[in-house]
């Protein structure tokens, strides 16, 4: 039987160049959606204080600056927050001073947009702030994914007894009196890529309760 090689070498020619054409595009297409794809960033922290009829600063809202610095829209951007600490807190009284607390609280975030949405789009290079905790008469308190008008319930339990109850804040005091404490938000979108960071609660008897944002090294 008689071949043509000429036409069996087109064949294959034609088949490569195909094959390499695909292989090109997928390529492109792959670079350029990661060109292209939006980039959540943790920037910075701001506060916005709170303040009586006497014109008197009673508290502040602690909130995080989120940039996206991606080159497209960060669709469906939300953020979660975890917080474990335990520790005796010495601003107790008598037996209640020496037993041994954990605090917990973990859940969504909302942001500061009107009505504290759960969830928004960014575009890119652009920032918004994301409501990260309330500091009123001396309590922090936190938002839920609902906003400021649900509170994020603190669970504290006490290890020897077994006994577990609940809270809508915790007294500023006791960061002071915990030893172990991890505090962490997490930020990410539908699209693109998120971001986490660890926050380090600060003391200081003339500015009394602010944060410190921990970027652990990648």
């Amino acid at each position: 039987m008689f071949v043509d090689v000429g036409y069996q070498s087109f064949i294959v020619y034609a088949v490569s160049t195909f094959l390499g054409m695909v292989l090109a595009l997928w390529i492109f297409n792959t670079l350029w959606e990661w060109y292209k794809k939006p980039r959540l960033k943790i920037v910075g922290f701001d506060y916005w204080s709170i303040v009586n009829d006497k014109g008197q600063v009673v508290g502040k809202y602690l909130r995080l600056i989120i940039r996206n610095q991606g080159r497209s829209t960060a669709k469906d951007c939300e953020a979660h927050m975890g917080l474990m600490g335990e520790g005796r807190f010495s601003y107790m009284s008598g037996e209640e001073a020496m037993r041994k607390r954990i605090i917990k609280v973990s859940g969504g975030l909302c942001w500061s947009r009107f009505g504290n949405p759960f969830k928004i789009n960014i575009p890119p290079q652009h920032s918004e702030t994301l409501e990260l905790a309330r500091l009123n008469d001396n309590v922090i308190q936190f938002p839920t994914e609902k906003g400021w008008k649900h509170l994020r319930l603190i669970e504290y339990s006490i290890p020897d007894s077994g006994k577990t109850y609940h809270k809508k804040g915790i007294d500023v005091r006791a960061f002071a009196s915990l030893d172990k404490i991890e505090w962490v938000v997490n930020v990410f979108c539908e699209n693109g890529d998120g971001d986490k960071i660890k926050i380090k609660p600060l003391i200081d008897a003339k500015e009394g309760f602010s944060i410190k944002i921990v970027r652990e090294k990648e």
